[in-house]
């Protein structure tokens, strides 16, 4: 009676053994599952666009070019053979008359645009347009006199209410190419000597 009784106590002890240990591997597998996968965070870095990077037209005959309200222009300076000394490396500024400007100093003068185009005076008139260097809106002067590539002189005037070339309304600034800059007036100007021979 007393072996059978021991021999229970025996088995009830080691199936609490084996209980106690199941639980332990349960435990460890549950701790191993339940433990936080390690993260990663990416930090993304987007560079913004450096707007020095904007490609400019090549030269300010490439501005007139692309642009039809100078076409009587491009004209004129194809005709005076200007194009590679306005191609060059410059820098210079041109004081751009649109078409608008050339019908009306072509009524003015009272001849055709092919007349204009074979006029020997072409070449110095386009010239007097430009000036040497790079001039922007910002550096004009209240009122200034500066000497063109032909030789004399325009005057400048800054007001109020815009800008003036030699009286031509100064109506669109700042046109920048590889090699200078544009600015576009409502009048085509003609220098002293040739108005005055023409008798203007």
């Amino acid at each position: 009676m007393q072996r059978k009784h021991l021999a229970r106590t025996l088995a009830l002890v080691a199936s609490l053994s084996l209980a106690a240990t199941a639980c332990g591997d349960d435990n460890d597998d549950v701790a191993e599952t339940t433990k936080a996968p390690s993260q990663t965070t990416a930090t993304e870095t987007s560079e913004a666009p450096d707007p020095t990077d904007v490609e400019l037209p090549g030269t300010v005959v490439d501005i007139a070019a692309s642009n039809e309200d100078f076409s009587i222009l491009v004209e004129a300076v194809t005709a005076a053979e200007l194009g590679d000394a306005l191609s060059g490396d410059g820098p210079v500024t041109v004081f751009a008359p649109t078409n608008d400007a050339f019908a009306a100093a072509l009524g003015a003068l009272g001849v055709t645009k092919e007349e204009l185009l074979a006029n020997e005076n072409l070449g110095a008139i386009l010239q007097y347009h430009v000036l040497s260097g790079k001039v922007l809106s910002t550096d004009l002067q209240p009122e200034q006199s500066v000497a063109t590539l032909q030789g004399e002189n325009v005057d400048i005037v800054v007001g109020d209410g815009g800008a003036t070339i030699n009286g031509a309304n100064i109506t669109a600034t700042d046109l920048e190419a590889g090699n200078g800059v544009v600015h576009v007036i409502d009048q085509v100007i003609l220098p002293p000597t040739i108005a005055e021979a023409l008798g203007l």
